[in-house]
């Protein structure tokens, strides 16, 4: 089990699940859900949230326009895939590169 995120110029997508405890109680699905969940938040103070939609095991977010918010969002999701091991891959679409551990 793995978490993709990925990335481009005014969205982000997160789908899979982390295998680093049971449903409900992983620490690393948590992180990004809420880091998904704080860039939704503040794209919508913003008023630059066009798309938001969250399921189990799914995220995308769309905004009107690239803005810092999704910059450090694309941060956040780049240090979860340096610091969790397998857990988490972000692709991003902007660069063509793939990270992860």
């Amino acid at each position: 089990p793995m978490i993709q995120v990925v990335m481009r110029e005014n969205a982000v997508w997160a789908y899979g699940h982390s295998s680093r405890g049971p449903k409900g109680r992983d620490v690393v699905c948590a992180a990004v859900s809420m880091l998904m969940e704080a860039t939704a938040a503040a794209l919508e103070q913003q008023d630059r949230l066009a798309l938001c939609y969250f399921s189990s095991g799914f995220g995308s977010i769309i905004a009107t326009e690239d803005c810092e918010t999704l910059e450090v969002a694309r941060q956040g999701f780049l240090l979860l895939a340096q610091h969790c091991g397998n857990d988490v891959k972000v692709r991003d679409l902007r660069t063509r590169r793939i990270q992860h551990a």
